[in-house]
């Protein structure tokens, strides 16, 4: 089979999936982002002083929200506060399930996390990760960070001591009713849940196993964060080899220059995009 004869035959004006022309339809969208940009750039005087004077209101909030909290509440930051609007339907916690072999020391357990998660120092002496010794609430319309008071790991790392699952199914039940669950409202938004071997008189010694339930709220960081410090902190066992980032291949210059131009497009593209009808969503949104 030669494939430089094949090569040589692939036209790229042409989708290869639908073999359609993409010349017109590439024109028409470069013509669409250049007319976007100007428009932008035409209301930008008025867009400025707009911009400044939330900045302003932003600044004023952050110092009444410190007078509130005697200097001790931080304003949530945008990316924070985006997941602060979960519901009982749609909570946004991470539930991670971890089954473990042998028996597990559960003050071993919290002595390992206390020291390599929620008082883990930088190289600079600060707390990592201060996040996970606070719990946030609204205070002057706006979500806010704040230290939990009489911060105990007990209250986060512990024994399921409620119903013990005696089979498989009864675990999975179980598993399913603590993930549907809140997390304490007033308490650092996290736990660490072991769930005792079942008490299934079939199995083997060697079969039983213990589960661990790691639940965190998505305000506190991503799954693929989470990840990485269980991995590298809780864990005793580290990544040493240092993975290639792949960002693409167009240097920075590149990036931010088509992230300035199509901006303004994709803010009209989204803005008057047609409602969404998809089933999965409910009700339009």
């Amino acid at each position: 089979m030669d494939l430089t004869s094949d090569l040589e035959t692939i036209d790229p004006h042409l989708d290869p999936q639908t073999n359609r022309d993409v010349t017109l339809p590439f024109i028409g969208y470069a013509l669409f982002c250049a007319v976007s940009f100007i428009v932008v750039l035409l209301i930008l005087p008025i867009l400025l002083p707009i911009s400044l004077i939330f900045r302003i209101y932003r600044s004023i909030l952050k110092e009444k929200i410190k007078e509130k909290t005697n200097g001790e509440g931080i304003m949530a930051t945008g990316d924070d506060a985006v997941w602060f609007q979960d519901s009982p339907q749609n909570r946004a916690i991470i539930n991670s399930l971890f089954e473990l072999k042998g028996e597990v020391d559960i003050e071993k357990l919290r002595d390992l996390v206390t020291k390599r998660f929620t008082t883990y120092t930088d190289d600079d002496g600060k707390i990592a990760y201060p996040k996970v010794i606070c719990y946030a609430m609204k205070i002057l319309h706006r979500h806010v960070w704040l230290k939990e008071r009489n911060f105990n790991i007990k209250d986060h790392v512990y024994v399921w001591d409620k119903s013990i699952p005696k089979n498989r199914k009864e675990l999975e039940e179980l598993v399913g009713f603590i993930c549907s669950q809140p997390l304490p409202q007033y308490q650092a938004l996290w736990q660490m849940i072991i769930i005792p071997p079942c008490h299934d008189d079939n199995a083997d010694e060697e079969e039983k196993r213990y589960h661990m339930i790691f639940r965190i709220h998505h305000s506190v960081g991503d799954g693929v964060s989470m990840v990485k410090i269980m991995i590298n902190r809780i864990t005793d066992f580290r990544i040493t080899e240092e993975l290639p980032r792949k960002f693409g291949t167009q240097n920075k210059f590149m990036q931010m220059f088509k992230a300035i131009v199509r901006a303004p497009a994709m803010l009209i593209e989204k803005n008057y995009a047609p409602a969404d009808h998809n089933a999965l969503h409910g009700p339009k949104l």
